[in-house]
């Protein structure tokens, strides 16, 4: 079984994960770790379009069961200073931030529960950086498939 999604949007890393010091009322303190608001947003629009991706076609695919791959391709948008006018340019590679296994971790979180029981089932994974061809919106393109055992 094999499932394509497509997020659209600038990719998104995972943030490290923040900490913050509460004092109760009773002056009992502890520590208090979260994300930040922006992940949860993204992973939300992701999942949104993974559940989606799951529900069109002939019927409702199930989760997917047992090891799995993955192949991540994130597309960033072309930055303006790199725009011609004569010769637009066209897809390439991308080598600045944000780093792509932290691309795959938020790819990965967002999939828990939707397109997998646990993100520790994918047995093989592939992330791809690339920047966008020139007017090309960027997007995150996922693609899915059981692993036979």
């Amino acid at each position: 079984m094999m499932l394509k999604v497509v997020v659209p949007g600038e990719p998104f890393a995972q943030p490290r994960q923040r900490h913050r010091l509460v004092t109760t009322k009773s002056g009992r303190q502890f520590v208090h770790n979260y994300q930040p608001k922006e992940a949860a947003s993204w992973k939300g629009a992701a999942q949104v379009h993974m559940l989606a991706a799951r529900n069109a076609g002939l019927g409702d695919i199930p989760m997917f069961t047992g090891p799995v791959a993955i192949v991540v391709r994130a597309y960033f948008t072309c930055p303006k200073s790199d725009f011609r006018m004569r010769a637009p340019r066209g897809e390439r590679p991308c080598a600045k931030k944000p780093d792509y296994d932290n691309i795959g971790k938020a790819i990965c979180d967002a999939g828990t529960g939707i397109l997998w029981g646990d993100d520790a089932q994918i047995a093989d994974a592939h992330i791809v950086k690339r920047i966008a061809a020139q007017g090309v919106a960027p997007r995150v393109e996922l693609t899915v498939w059981t692993l036979e055992e």
